[in-house]
């Protein structure tokens, strides 16, 4: 493996290993996973949280590819399976247990791990099917197989380089043919049933997106239902990950769904079959069981069963929220039930829906908020409003940011050019100038109360012409004298200061340097530490804590930031790349030098400066 596809792999297992769910048992609060990718001497393995070898580091590469299209997805079968993992030995993949033996003999170019006792493997650029043995309950013979849901696996042949591209169908579990592979594209199998493609055409930024067609419906039978022929606006493959059993159908939330036939707009249930005739020149959602429909020039309301509860009169109309829509005849707005009784009548050009006794309505080019009784909380006065989590960003016609609470209430003015949603902590971070080059300065809580702010401390950044420096508020004089050209904050109340492209860290609290500008990055504190990379050529990564002290020293190649107490650290040793995960004392969960000879390095490589 070339040295960039190395490092490449490595970040994607870091990656992987910092977004998987919890995979065995009591770890449900933790972040990371219960099992960690490691590699060392460029070879693969998996550690638990306690340091403990699931896999020794013994293997080429692990199993990470999955045939059914997600890309790379480190997916576990369950822990009693004896065909555990999919592991590269040489050029091949097979299967090794849990003490890392090889229980089938490797031999293909590509393996997913086993579910429900039935693997993919991929010989000749061909995929197939295994069981626990090792033998083919499917030859390779497709170009794609996918995982099975309901039964049933979609399936390609043909190549998607070339002009005709694959052309898809299904198998059954005993790979058997269910629906030949003839349609330009299909979904998996839910509640029984599967919607096939004709005429889509790959397209999108990567161009390898499928685009357009029309879509038919078969049953498992491989019976078609509904003849290729509807337009389908809404997220087709929906899937949730499983650490055991991969990726997973979402079952569609809403009862019906919009589809589009010979332009003219109807629904569909869930199971896909057509419940409302296609009808409508427009259509919107259903929310709370009704939905906007269009006929001629003029909106209405249908029910679940395409029954029209309220006629077409309206020039416009909006989605259900707790009881009313937003409708639009002339200039007014007016919020209706499903009766079609007017609730409220509003002098205004637009409307959206109610959420949490609050809506939004736009008089002229500016919008404001208003209640259930039609009183105005807040003027129009905003240019744009965004949805954030705990209530709204707002903008005023400065372009200036604030925030209203889900209440309607203004609780911080537009006074910001950037402030974010409330995070988990309850605090939202606001700041000047453009993302990404400012210093970011302002910390606010729920009631609008400025937590913690530049302004608040004794030593504030001032500028003087193109460079910056630390103000002394009480001495009124610089503390530390104009020579940064640019900050930024990674902590509250700790600044990163530039000095010809190198880093240097302040403390506003004291108005000194933490660390002098000489650095190569700096990134934000995670957990009280934060990594910085060192004027040091051979391990130049190391975290320090809040007073610039590097409480783990710079001794790795690379690393990611601190989450739930862990952090990946890695070494380049040409031509591989080495991956293990230390604690917040800089302690390796795995060390390899207390382990055996066959993978245990002399002492001092690990942690030698």
């Amino acid at each position: 493996m070339t040295q960039w596809k190395q490092n490449r792999r490595l970040t994607f297992l870091f990656l992987l290993a910092a977004s998987l769910g919890t995979m065995v048992a009591n770890t449900a609060e933790s972040k990371h996973p219960s099992i960690l990718p490691i590699v060392w001497k460029g070879k693969h393995g998996l550690i638990d949280r306690g340091g403990n070898l699931l896999l020794k580091p013994v293997f080429d590469d692990l199993g990470t590819y999955h045939a059914s299209g997600h890309g790379m997805v480190l997916r576990l079968p369950p822990i009693d399976t004896e065909a555990w993992m999919a592991v590269q030995v040489g050029p091949h993949y097979g299967y090794a247990n849990r003490r890392s033996e090889i229980v089938i003999e490797p031999k293909w170019s590509k393996a997913s791990a086993f579910r429900d006792g039935r693997a993919q493997v991929c010989l000749n650029e061909r995929w197939g099917l295994i069981d626990l043995q090792g033998n083919y309950l499917v030859e390779p013979t497709f170009s794609y197989l996918g995982d099975f849901y309901e039964g049933r696996a979609r399936v390609a042949v043909g190549e998607r380089s070339r002009p005709s591209g694959r052309k898809w169908g299904f198998i059954d579990e005993s790979g058997k043919v269910i629906v030949p592979p003839t349609y330009d594209d299909v979904r998996d199998f839910d509640q029984g049933r599967a919607l096939v493609n004709v005429g889509a055409k790959r397209g999108g930024e990567s161009g390898n997106a499928l685009r357009g067609g029309l879509w038919g419906v078969v049953d498992q039978q491989g019976s078609v239902l509904i003849k290729p022929q509807m337009e389908v606006d809404q997220q087709l493959d929906l899937k949730a990950f499983d650490p055991q059993r991969g990726f997973l159908p979402v079952t569609h939330q809403q009862d019906r769904r919009r589809i589009k036939i010979e332009g003219r707009y109807g629904f569909a249930d869930k199971r896909w079959s057509i419940v409302i005739e296609s009808r409508f020149s427009d259509a919107g959602q259903f929310s709370e069981g009704f939905a906007a429909v269009k006929l001629g020039q003029k909106w209405g309301y249908v029910d679940g069963q395409g029954r029209m509860v309220v006629e077409p009169s309206y020039d416009l109309a909006g989605p259900f929220g707790e009881g009313l829509a937003p409708v639009q005849l002339g200039g007014e707005v007016r919020y209706i039930d499903a009766a079609g009784n007017a609730a409220l009548i509003i002098r205004a050009e637009a409307g959206e829906p109610f959420a949490n006794g609050v809506a939004r309505v736009r008089v002229g080019e500016l919008w404001g908020f208003i209640n259930r009784t039609g009183e105005l909380l807040l003027s129009p006065q905003f240019t744009r409003i965004i949805p954030r989590d705990g209530g709204y960003q707002v903008t005023g016609t400065d372009g200036k940011q604030g925030l209203v609470d889900e209440a309607g209430r203004l609780i911080v003015s537009p006074q910001y050019d950037f402030i974010g949603g409330f995070q988990s902590n309850g605090l939202a971070w606001a700041g000047v100038g453009f993302m990404g080059e400012q210093l970011v300065h302002t910390l606010i809580d729920r009631s609008g109360k400025v937590v913690s702010s530049a302004e608040t401390y004794r030593y504030q950044p001032r500028k003087q012409g193109d460079l910056w420096g630390i103000w002394d508020s009480q001495e009124d004089c610089y503390a530390i004298e104009p020579r940064f050209s640019d900050l930024k904050q990674l902590d509250v109340g700790i600044l990163q200061v530039t000095v010809k492209s190198r880093y240097g860290m302040v403390d506003l609290n004291t108005g000194t340097m933490l660390l002098e500008a000489k650095y190569f990055s700096m990134r934000p504190f995670y957990e009280g530490l934060a990594l910085v990379q060192a004027p040091n050529q051979r391990h130049p990564f190391g975290f320090v804590d809040r007073t610039g002290t590097f409480v783990i020293p710079p001794i790795f190649d690379d690393a990611s930031n601190f989450e739930d107490g862990l952090a990946s650290v890695r070494f380049f040793r040409r031509p591989v790349t080495d991956l293990l995960w230390i604690d917040k004392t800089g302690r390796y969960l795995w060390d390899p030098r207390s382990q055996s000879e066959e993978t245990s390095e002399p002492a001092g490589l690990i942690g030698e400066q």
